[in-house]
């Protein structure tokens, strides 16, 4: 009998798709063109700061893997056990002679196989900081085994939540959960030891954080690092050990609930979840249904909207306590590191709710029905805009006073120095105060735009894609990410040129960049929403439709033959 059937499938199976040579291809390129454009604007601004450029340039690249191998699980391998499951073809594994951990290792080389491939073709870009000094090679190597375990922790927490789970927004949700609790729990509790001094901290829980290993490689005397490396790798293991238990006792529904407590608790979590039509006709749900009944349909996942608000709610008390027990600077360092997650976080659920309506609708043939009846398409779209309202209008308005709360503190810290205006060689005097206050003015704007332009681009992403998943990647890729690369490389010259050594003052590059950015995002409202309006009913009726009648059959058949296969 072979080993691990369906590691050796998945493995000759990756090797010839195309996308595994070209997620290399795109990283590397994607890694060499912010190399290149950050040496092009060094070579003329060395003598101003003074500072090594091997050693900035490999700080950027490594945070960027960091950000890249943390995210992974959840955008890889989060539905990889919860697709089957809805499918409905997990089930046909465990006919055969395969065991849990079959099944949990195949998925995982299967999901992760891309990540890795990516990940590996950036390694090279790191290894060309060496060439530049201010990197030592125990630095390097270091780094790199940190960023794989993060990548592996990340996968087998995904992994773990999708052999718990059914819903892909769930999975994703709970993955993004248990995630940043890993990434940021255990240091909040070694400050929380320290009585919030950030002086007196000691390293303890936090070597059960992958970032914890992540930092320590920038140390090559650090006696917490192997430890650091250990205890999350183990933590990884302990979770794949889970899946592969869960797996052959979760794949089927339950339909009964056997006691009476139970049945009671499972009431009171679907009311919770989801606005029930019993529920929905005696409030606000009776008037969504006579203007726009796709408001009510698109928004009946209430859990969404309470899981939002309760945690803008959770991370503004947060931000009070830490604002009476620490000092200001402190303060501010560990405030924007929450406001930037929170927004990360914000964003992807934006792009996962705006796309997850279309595809599920898709998946389950309720957009034909919906098209047959009378309701015209502006009305779906106007449904689905007005839910999305519904659900993030309170999140976003917390993290935006949050926003400008960070730029109040900054800009009255400045204000009391008397050095807040200083001289930079080969420039005129530079105002941060007024540049602190313009750029969080304009940053509040782009998070404004960003969440309109997330929105409506992920609609048009669900409706043309056939997995939640991957509609979400391709919304915060297209939207966010390629564009925040591009808008990194763009700044750099800006302040440097027109900042620095033209006739403009310093802060014309934190407006400049933002106009650019603001633009863009409304070039994807504007784009996507002539998308839907015009190309609706063609995007629905399209050849990638699933096909609910013989194409699912004949998907299940496919699916059949794998498992004979393997079973052979």
């Amino acid at each position: 009998m072979r080993i691990l059937p369906i590691v050796g499938r998945e493995l000759r199976v990756a090797s010839r798709k195309r996308g595994t040579y070209w997620t290399r291809v795109i990283a590397a390129a994607l890694a060499l063109l912010l190399m290149g454009s950050f040496l092009g604007a060094w070579s003329a601004t060395r003598q101003i700061t003074g500072a090594n450029s091997g050693q900035i340039l490999f700080s950027i690249l490594k945070w960027l893997c960091f950000v890249f191998a943390c995210g992974g699980g959840m955008f890889l391998t989060s539905d990889c056990l919860s697709e089957e499951k809805r499918d409905g073809t997990l089930g046909l594994l465990f006919l055969t002679d395969l065991r849990g951990y079959d099944v949990v290792l195949g998925k995982l080389i299967a999901t992760s196989f891309r990540a890795f491939y990516g990940l590996l073709a950036i390694f090279p870009e790191l290894g060309l900081t060496l060439m530049l000094g201010g990197v030592s090679g125990t630095e390097f190597w270091r780094t790199i085994l940190a960023i794989c375990n993060a990548l592996l922790f990340s996968l087998a927490a995904g992994v773990f939540v999708s052999a718990l789970s059914r819903d892909t927004l769930k999975a994703m949700s709970a993955t993004l959960l248990l995630c940043a609790l890993a990434l940021g729990g255990p240091a909040l509790l070694d400050l929380w030891r320290a009585d919030w001094d950030d002086s007196n901290f000691e390293i303890l829980w936090s070597l059960s954080s992958p970032v914890c290993a992540f930092v320590c490689s920038s140390h090559p005397r650090d006696p917490h690092f192997w430890l650091a490396v250990a205890v999350p790798h183990a933590a990884s293991w302990f979770l794949l050990g889970l899946a592969c238990l869960a797996v052959p006792r979760t794949w089927q529904e339950k339909a009964n609930v056997g006691s009476a407590g139970i049945a009671l608790g499972v009431r009171v979590s679907r009311s919770w979840k989801s606005n029930r039509p019993r529920v929905a006709t005696k409030s606000r749900g009776a008037k969504w249904l006579e203007i726009n009944p796709l408001v009510w349909l698109a928004g009946r996942d209430v859990w969404v909207m309470r899981c939002a608000s309760t945690l803008a709610l959770a991370a503004a008390g947060l931000s009070a306590f830490l604002y009476l027990k620490l000092d200001p600077t402190p303060f501010l360092g560990v405030m924007s590191a929450i406001h930037a997650l929170l927004v990360l976080v914000l964003y992807i659920w934006v792009a996962a709710q705006a796309s997850r309506f279309f595809v599920e609708a898709r998946r389950h043939g309720a957009l034909e029905l919906i098209l047959c009846t009378p309701i015209p398409i502006p009305q779906i779209i106007g449904g689905q805009w007005a839910a999305l309202q519904r659900m993030f209008v309170l999140p976003a308005g917390v993290f935006l006073v949050m926003q400008m709360a960070v730029v109040a503190l900054q800009v009255q810290m400045f204000s009391g120095k008397s050095g807040s205006t200083i001289t930079v060689p080969g420039a005129r005097n530079v105002d941060f105060e007024l540049y602190q206050f313009i750029a969080g003015v304009v940053g509040a704007v782009e998070f404004v735009t960003e969440l309109c332009a997330l929105s409506w681009f992920g609609m048009w992403m669900g409706l043309t894609t056939k997995k939640s998943n991957v509609a979400v990647i391709k919304t915060l890729g297209f939207v966010v990410i390629l564009p925040w690369l591009a808008m990194m490389i763009c700044q750099t010259f800006t302040m440097f040129f027109i900042g620095l050594r033209g006739n403009l003052p310093f802060w014309s590059s934190a407006l400049i960049m933002g106009g650019l950015s603001v633009a863009k995002d409304i070039f994807f409202i504007i784009w996507s929403r002539w998308k839907l309006h015009t190309a609706f009913r063609v995007a629905a009726a399209s050849a990638d439709t699933p096909q609910h009648f013989m194409g699912r059959g004949r998907r299940r058949s496919d699916q059949t033959r794998n498992t004979e296969e393997i079973a052979r």
